[in-house]
């Protein structure tokens, strides 16, 4: 009777197991982080995200050193995601529709290399996608991209104090994002393309 028990109860755990949709990461650059956390946040089949520092060779960046440019990371989201609700194709695209490809080393009002929109791949099926859909950003707006496609280096997470950063200081985040027209200029960059 245990024996049989025993079967059921791993047979019910395989069972629950096979349910689990894949579990799989993405790293993007887009200008400040709280912004495309916020963003990120909202997209179905994200399960989680975090903010850091990614994309160089300084070991243990802090956000001052990074916001200063002393550093060669960018501010990056990590994204956790469930594969069979949202694509990796679709996050990329999601990506492209809340930055700004058209700047160089920037991204609206923050101005700095650690700012360039960028994505950072972590296989060879994510480099094919991006520079994939990459092609199509540059194909649809018919102007220079400048947007990079670069290896994922080591992700370092961001202080605390910057996570959800848009759910701890809703007031502040908000004039942050008025101030710096990243909506109105995300509203013409895309417009334009329809």
């Amino acid at each position: 009777m245990r024996k049989l028990a025993a079967l059921v109860m791993l047979s019910l755990l395989y069972s629950a197991q096979m349910t689990f949709a894949e579990v799989k990461t993405a790293l993007f650059s887009g200008g400040c982080f709280w912004c495309m956390q916020a963003d990120l946040d909202r997209l179905k089949g994200v399960v989680k995200t975090e903010v850091g520092y990614s994309g160089g060779k300084y070991l243990y960046p802090d956000y001052k050193s990074i916001s200063r440019g002393d550093t060669d990371h960018l501010e990056v989201v990590k994204v956790w995601y469930e594969d069979e609700v949202l694509s990796y194709q679709r996050l990329i695209d999601y990506f492209f529709r809340h930055i700004d490809p058209t700047v160089r080393d920037q991204q609206f009002c923050d101005i700095g290399k650690q700012y360039q929109s960028a994505i950072l791949y972590q296989n060879k099926a994510q480099e094919a996608q991006a520079k994939q859909q990459l092609y199509e950003v540059k194909r649809l707006l018919n102007k220079p991209v400048y947007t990079k496609i670069l290896p994922a280096s080591r992700f370092y997470v961001a202080e605390e104090s910057h996570q959800k950063y848009y759910l701890k200081n809703p007031l502040s985040y908000a004039f942050y994002r008025w101030q710096c027209g990243r909506d109105a200029r995300l509203e013409k960059i895309w417009d334009m393309a329809k």
